[in-house]
């Protein structure tokens, strides 16, 4: 009778467990475990991973009590009795608390061909690796049979090196060929964040493990990315893909750029094409870092021996006040350098002589194009010789929404806009990421 008994009140709590504790956290995945520090609080812990109390009380309740000392159930946090007020302000150092994230699914498309487009660039767009690319539609490219085995085996060959040893040689594979009004299928796995691609080219005794060592990458990554395979010999100048990370959490932007502050901003990263002068102030949202590397690479691929740019302050690294900028507080604004016709290591005045403006105008026009930034900050000297090279190219439709010039400052129109002091860099501002709700301009 016992055993009957208590076979029921387990059967009822299955239940319980089921229909009313399990519906109430369905579609949150918990992926990450926070230490607290000293100084936590419940709202600071939230803010920082852009959550709200409540979810972190849902998924911790064994953690807290009330004042009175009583135990909190997971059945008084479902019912909502519970608030912030209820707990300690400074929760315990070296407490372990689980945090939900609700992260953006991916999902499966179908890209057209448009004209223009290459197998390089649908992959580098999606952020997906052109191994995979491949593998999603090798129907398509006429293949069966699985990628590694595409290779036919007379792409390598056996050669003597300089000391008289026998290696191996290998061409690179060819990108598959694609043509217009073909449907690739291709699965995006973050849709709400744009790839960070960087673009190097290859020096002299450049192989793939050398590369993949040298950016602190992964050889597979490095392999896939460039549809590589370990063997391949790089000729001197080719350009290859540099995958580089993105956070898990990204980085919250609070306020206005001049009193605002940063919460879990991601340092600028090294890499190839940029030179960073100050990395202890070099904090910024992911969609500002990104955004940067972005067009960066894209002069990189159209430009070759393209000098590396200076990048400059972003914020602290908990933003905030940051003298003697006014703004720079929010991890939006960032300073870098114009490309010059010579490679510095720091801001360098801007003259007709040593100005390179093909490639800033390649440089600005990306930014703007990417929808991401809403100012640029140049002088006005400076955007009249960027306007007399961009007319020739852009309708007067185009160039009035990109550039201020030849308008009067007090107009304060298009995106590039004059302030002082912006003659040896140009100040970028980034809008407000779309996961940070309390940022405002």
């Amino acid at each position: 009778m016992e055993k009957e008994i208590s076979l029921v009140i387990f059967s009822c709590a299955i239940f319980v467990l089921i229909f009313f504790i399990a519906p109430d956290i369905q579609g949150e995945e918990i992926k990450v475990v926070y230490k607290v520090k000293k100084g936590d609080t419940l709202s600071k812990i939230a803010e920082r991973f852009n959550v709200d109390v409540e979810s972190i009380l849902k998924w911790n309740p064994e953690k807290f009590k009330k004042t009175g000392e009583e135990v909190i159930t997971e059945g008084e946090v479902k019912k909502k009795k519970i608030t912030e007020e209820d707990f300690p302000k400074i929760i315990t150092p070296g407490t372990k608390l689980k945090i939900p994230r609700k992260d953006a699914s991916g999902k499966w498309i179908v890209h057209e061909v448009q004209p223009g487009d290459t197998f390089i660039q649908i992959a580098r767009d999606y952020g997906v690796t052109k191994v995979r690319l491949f593998k999603w539609n090798r129907k398509l490219f006429g293949y069966e049979e699985e990628e590694k085995e595409k290779v036919s085996k007379s792409s390598c060959k056996t050669i003597k090196g300089k000391n008289g040893k026998k290696k191996k040689s290998c061409r690179r594979q060819k990108d598959p060929k694609v043509t217009e009004g073909m449907e690739l299928i291709i699965f995006a796995e973050r849709p709400d964040l744009s790839p960070r691609i960087a673009v190097y080219r290859t020096q002299r005794k450049d192989t793939p493990y050398s590369i993949a060592t040298k950016f602190d990458i992964s050889l597979k990554d490095f392999l896939d990315f460039n549809f590589a395979r370990r063997e391949d010999v790089f000729k001197e100048g080719e350009i290859v893909e540099i995958p580089m990370p993105v956070p898990l959490i990204l980085p919250v932007s609070i306020g206005s750029p001049e009193s605002g502050r940063l919460v879990g901003g991601e340092k600028m990263p090294e890499g190839p094409g940029w030179f960073l002068k100050t990395p202890s102030y070099a904090y910024g949202t992911t969609e500002t870092i990104t955004g940067v590397i972005n067009c960066i690479a894209d002069v990189q691929r159209k430009f070759p021996n393209t000098p590396d740019l200076v990048i400059g302050h972003l914020s602290k690294k908990k933003g905030g006040k940051f003298k003697p900028h006014k703004s720079h507080a929010s991890g939006r604004d960032i300073d870098v350098s114009y490309y010059l016709k010579e490679e510095v290591k720091k801001f360098v005045k801007v003259t007709p002589e040593n100005f390179d403006v093909k490639r800033t105008a390649e440089f600005v026009m990306c930014l703007a194009n990417s929808g991401d930034v809403e100012y640029i900050f140049i002088d006005r000297y400076i955007q009249e010789m960027l306007y007399s090279y961009l007319e020739k190219k852009l309708s007067k439709e185009a160039l009035d929404s990109l550039i201020q010039f030849p308008r009067p400052d007090e107009k304060r129109l298009g995106i590039i806009r004059h302030e002082d002091g912006h003659d040896d860099h140009m100040h970028i501002r980034f809008k407000c990421p779309p996961t940070s709700r309390n940022c405002y301009d």
